[in-house]
């Protein structure tokens, strides 16, 4: 037997086995070929899972991405140097690798799409049970947002509930989101409707307790099949001619579900005019370089006298309404006025009509604005028949949808400051509360009010005895540009102009606007104001 042979060090020994080491050809190949099996095989296996995968898969995908932008939101440091050279960061991310700016996202041949409209549409069911939204605790730490009620059925049938009381039908409207109607600008290959997995189970529970329903999803899809855009490129919204298909599909609903007084109708008229506009989520990307602008057709609808449309106090029918309800309505909104969702409802029905409408927030700002009047002891209900409350579907996702008690109260006594109508007054005051301003940016609306509190009111023109507190309105941001009253601070003077807020209340309740988040406070009269030096 021969001796095995002797080594001076453990590393000798290794150097000199690894160099005889020896291996037959055939074990060499097929251990090659299960290496090389194993690396290719799970990036195949991992593509075709990805082939086949569920839509709500990425939206699992877009919460963590949005974890991590609640993330940076908080701690993000906005400074002057930050804000001057995001444009053009932002116009590096979106022309490499497809990235889009904040909530964004881009779609083919330059379209463009709205985030959590995205997100709704993909991830799983909204009455599904599911962990909060991330970006929750993130806006309630900016102060923009409340902790929020999720399940939208409940909200809706207490709504229902508080307007039979009062023999008023209710009617819901939920607006499909662009990504509904138009998916194959987003995903080359796939069809409409897309929609979110609870939407079928959600519009069967209220319709089975007897809420009306309005659904134009199919109608618009159809529509797009034919070739036809029914949203704009750039911007979250629909186009007039998508708009106007719904108002008049919607009129027809309404005609044949809703028992109404008997009416000879009204002969409203519409004109035409074509606008060149630039699309809110263009408007968003914050690049240097100008996008494109759309061009469309608006048909603004007149009165029999030739005066612009305009709501009801009186009208049997209010209408409740987010920002597809404005579009084409307010100009703050850069497309056009007197033209939009309200006004060709109108137009085609033939009645007048009563409207709230504010942008953003669809599931609770305007009930919440509807219950201020009352609480306030302006009954909007009076004499109402039909209540169409109308909202962009991701609501029903994202939307707080929290029980409000419609309540009238009696007038509250007069401790706050108010000018009687036709009269504008200077005063000054103290800052005591106020709400919270969006980051430029970073919300899709360019426009927003903000509310304050002012205490130690002083009237100084006309000189009078008028004194105690003031809820004021103010412009805080226009055309994506923030204003002095936006930098307002609690306890700092300040000197304003102020008039009656119920004469300027139909023009500028329209947009974004962050109230007090004292509610008795929101009950109580208020102001429009204007800075003064």
């Amino acid at each position: 037997m021969d001796r095995p042979p002797t080594y001076s060090s453990r590393e000798d020994q290794a150097k000199a086995e690894v160099g005889v080491t020896a291996i037959s050809r055939a074990r060499a190949f097929a251990a090659v070929s299960i290496f090389l099996t194993t690396i290719f095989g799970v990036f195949l296996v991992d593509q075709l899972a990805g082939a086949v995968r569920d839509w709500r898969l990425l939206a699992r995908v877009r919460d963590l991405r949005y974890s991590l932008h609640a993330f940076e939101s908080a701690v993000e440091d906005d400074s002057a140097a930050a804000r001057a050279t995001r444009p053009f960061v932002t116009t590096a991310l979106t022309g490499v690798g497809g990235a889009a700016a904040e909530q964004v996202d881009r779609g083919r041949d330059g379209w463009l799409f709205y985030d959590p409209d995205v997100r709704h549409v993909t991830m799983p069911g909204f009455l599904e049970a599911r962990a909060a939204d991330p970006n929750d605790a993130a806006r309630r730490r900016r102060q923009l947002d409340v902790v929020r009620d999720r399940n939208p059925i409940h909200a809706i049938l207490d709504l229902q509930r508080q307007l039979a009381t009062r023999n008023i039908t209710l009617l819901i409207v939920p607006t499909p989101v662009k990504p509904t109607v138009h998916p194959e600008m987003l995903w080359p290959g796939t069809t409409g409707p897309v929609r979110n997995a609870s939407f079928a189970r959600f519009k069967a529970e209220l319709e089975a307790r007897g809420v009306l329903v309005f659904d134009v999803a199919d109608a618009l899809v159809a529509d797009a099949r034919t070739g036809r855009a029914q949203y704009l490129a750039t911007d979250t919204h629909w186009r007039p001619e998508a708009m106007d298909r719904a108002a008049a599909n919607l009129a027809n609903f309404v005609t044949d579900r809703v028992r109404l007084p008997q009416s000879l109708g009204i002969e409203y008229r519409r004109s035409e005019r074509p606008i060149d506009g630039r699309g809110d989520l263009a408007a968003m990307l914050a690049s240097p370089h100008q996008p494109r602008t759309e061009s469309v057709t608006l048909h603004p609808v007149l009165q029999p006298d030739g005066r612009p449309w305009s709501p009801r106090a009186d009208a049997e029918i209010l209408w409740l309404g987010d920002s597809f309800s404005n579009i084409y309505s307010a100009d703050a909104m850069n497309w056009g006025s007197t033209a939009g969702f309200v006004e060709q409802f109108s137009y085609h029905l033939g009645r007048p009509v009563d409207a709230i409408r504010r942008n953003d927030d669809g599931a609770f700002a305007t009930r919440q604005m509807l219950a201020d009047d009352l609480a306030r002891g302006n009954n909007r209900l009076a004499g109402k028949k039909l209540v169409i409350w109308q909202f962009a579907t991701r609501e029903l996702s994202f939307g707080n949808w929290r029980p409000i008690e419609l309540t009238l109260h009696a007038r509250p006594p007069r401790r706050f400051v108010v000018p009687p109508p036709g009269q504008i007054w200077t005063i000054t005051g103290t800052v005591a509360d106020r709400g919270a301003v969006p980051r430029p940016g970073n919300v899709a609306y360019r426009d927003h009010v903000l509310a304050i509190h002012l205490r130690d009111v002083a009237v100084d023109s006309p000189a009078g005895n008028d004194t105690g507190e003031a809820i004021v309105y103010l412009r805080s941001m226009i055309d994506g540009g923030l204003t002095p009253a936006a930098n307002l601070q609690v306890g700092q003077r300040v000197r304003l102009s102020i008039r009656d807020w119920s004469e300027v209340a139909r023009q500028y309740e329209i947009i974004h606007r962050s109230d007090l988040p004292d509610p008795q406070l929101r009950s109580q009269p208020a102001c429009w104001g204007e800075l003064l030096p």
